[in-house]
């Protein structure tokens, strides 16, 4: 009982940080780096592991949450190494590549938790040639703010069998975030 109390102040404390950080990156307040800094800051500083097991909403928010901003850490880091120890980049890149692994297992999570209902997906129209028709998004629109990223064809073609896919291409809800560097 004790330790449900626990996660669920934790998970409360998680919704509100992102919201600000959401908020303050939207109004152009922070950077897309700082916005992922300060995300992975605050992630590390609840010392709370993601969920197992039967998940809710908002636990699979917190999963897919913090195994993006892991992922997204290790590429910061990973960038920052390149040119001057491409072992140690390599190996953040590797975290990266697992850290994104268990974020899809996140999306899945939701998709199986709403049955894939009341759900958007397509691929973005994207600045980067490398990612456009590959990078695609789930807006889970019973949901606030539950926007959610992949390229992982296990998922695309799951999304498109139950078809809840579009085949046209739009802008990201949050356009101008993926469409930033670091």
């Amino acid at each position: 009982m004790l330790k449900q109390k626990l996660e669920e102040s934790l998970i409360e404390k998680f919704f509100k940080n992102r919201d600000e950080l959401i908020d303050k990156y939207a109004c152009g307040q922070m950077s897309k780096t700082a916005y992922v800094e300060e995300n992975y800051k605050f992630i590390m500083s609840l010392k709370m592991s993601p969920f197992e097991g039967d998940l809710n909403y908002e636990q699979c928010i917190y999963n897919y949450q913090y195994y993006n901003i892991l992922a997204k850490y290790s590429n910061l880091q990973a960038q920052e190494l390149e040119n001057y120890d491409p072992k140690g980049s390599d190996a953040f890149k590797a975290e990266e590549f697992e850290y994104y692994k268990y974020k899809d297992q996140a999306t899945i999570s939701l998709l199986e938790l709403v049955n894939y209902e009341n759900v958007d997906a397509y691929f973005m129209n994207m600045q980067s040639n490398r990612l456009c028709g590959k990078l695609y998004e789930v807006v889970f629109k019973d949901f606030n703010r539950a926007i959610f990223h992949s390229m992982n064809p296990k998922i695309l073609k799951s999304l498109r069998d139950r078809q809840v896919f579009s085949p046209v291409y739009k802008d990201s809800v949050i356009h101008a975030y993926v469409n930033s560097v670091y």
